[in-house]
């Protein structure tokens, strides 16, 4: 079942091949994904954060890049947020209420 992780990035002393590297990684996992922020993407996957941070560290790796800081976390449907574009939140709430149900939330 798909679910939401929040991928947080520091790539700004990545080479640009590295970078592209790190965003092709994405899409390896999911064609779906939003990029909120510099430094800040929402992934749809069904892969636990401990895999996805392993395969984004293994591209970087495999990039010869820098260890960067990098933190993935699960996006649950009792999240609050403001101003964003509501093409981007209606895709994150679909997904937040096709990942947890009404009713069946932890």
């Amino acid at each position: 079942m798909p679910q939401c992780l929040l991928v947080l990035h520091t790539l700004d002393q990545l080479s640009p091949d590295a970078r592209r590297a790190f965003a092709d990684s994405l899409y390896e996992i999911s064609a779906e994904h939003w990029a909120v922020q510099p430094g800040a993407t929402l992934v749809a996957t069904g892969t636990s954060p401990a895999y996805l941070l392993a395969h984004l560290r293994g591209v970087l790796r495999r990039q010869k890049a820098p260890e960067v800081p990098l933190l993935v976390t699960r996006i649950r449907a009792d999240l609050a947020m403001a101003g964003q574009p509501a093409g981007g939140a209606a895709w994150l709430q679909a997904l937040l209420d096709e990942a947890e149900p009404e009713g069946e939330e932890e």
